[in-house]
């Protein structure tokens, strides 16, 4: 793990300028490998193209630093297998604590599902002094602060209900931003303050409505998204588009299962696989740090006014090497 905590993969970032990670989980099916250790039931989102929705494999947690422009450009800063005796959430809170002293007195900010969006977890960043942007499940129950409706008896421990899913509790926004944009048509954004979770009632978060006008409003295009902060570091008109940027991990993470051969290694034990898991992330950052060093030969379908991908910087590694 200490060889991707490399003070390199930040060095072209300034100093004043705040650091955006994210941090998922990928499972690497397993099926055949009757004899490997510590295989998980795992969930597989490859619908229909699986028989099945769930397998047995392994789980890894990944956290990397997220590009400024979506891409497959997402270096590695640790990579760890999450055993059955974890969840990913626990995995993530220590990989992000690990991690701490990397960014020293930085400013980061966490891009993260809504599988992420727990009282533990939350509580997790704020101590460590992360500021977060998360996706936050519509069904999650979160309450205003406490107010005493009677004299006598003690003190209400929990305020209104809040549920996204059920307008009645959502009353009046304390800020309510509006955008015209050509693809999505009208952007309403909406934020409510000072709610806080049953099971961390000290803890206060803010969270926020994204509802746009020309989507699908399917599972993957919803019209209505939900958002939970602990601060306000990012301006509430540009909540969207910041986590438009954490989509890169997925784009990382295709790069590596289908150019850098992840889940292609045929090995027995999770330890074998952790150390192929270290190496492709290795190979990841070598891409990353060699993205600025030579001139990409292009295909003759590609475009040149795009943006260098880490394909095209792969294709020139041979070249690099012996420099």
């Amino acid at each position: 793990r200490v060889l991707f905590r490399s003070q390199a993969l930040l060095e072209e970032r300034e100093e004043q300028e705040p650091i955006w990670i994210g941090v998922d989980s990928s499972n690497i099916e397993r099926a055949n490998a009757l004899t490997s250790e510590d295989r998980t039931v795992i969930h597989l989102s490859n619908l229909p193209l699986a028989d099945k929705a769930i397998s047995v494999g392994w789980t890894f947690s990944t956290v990397v630093l997220i590009p400024q422009l979506t891409s497959s450009w997402t270096p590695i800063l640790d990579q760890e297998r999450v055993s059955s005796e974890q969840t990913a959430i626990e995995v993530a809170i220590g990989q992000l604590q690990a991690l701490r002293p990397l960014f020293g007195s930085r400013r980061v900010i966490l891009l993260a599902d809504r599988w992420y969006g727990t009282p533990g977890f939350l509580r997790a960043c704020a101590e460590l002094g992360y500021s977060v942007l998360i996706r936050l499940k519509s069904n999650r129950k979160l309450y205003r602060v406490p107010v005493r409706l009677h004299p006598r008896g003690p003190m209400p421990k929990d305020g209104a209900l809040f549920q996204g899913k059920r307008p009645e509790t959502h009353g009046q926004a304390e800020e309510v931003c509006s955008q015209q944009q050509e693809a999505l048509g009208k952007v309403e954004i909406s934020r409510w303050n000072h709610l806080h979770f049953q099971q961390d009632r000290l803890l206060e978060v803010s969270v926020i409505k994204v509802e746009r006008e020309k989507t699908k409003d399917s599972k993957r295009d919803p019209r209505v998204s939900w958002f939970v902060m602990l601060d306000a570091v990012v301006p509430l008109p540009e909540v969207g588009n910041h986590y438009a940027r954490r989509f890169s991990q997925e784009h990382g993470y295709r790069f590596l299962k289908q150019q850098l051969l992840w889940t292609r290694v045929h090995v027995r034990t999770p330890t074998q696989f952790e150390r192929w898991s270290w190496l492709v992330a290795v190979v990841m950052n070598q891409l990353y740090l060699a993205r600025e060093l030579a001139q990409v030969v292009y295909r003759p379908w590609e475009r040149k006014a795009r943006p260098v991908t880490p394909q095209q910087v792969r294709r020139i590694m041979p070249s690099l090497l012996p420099q």
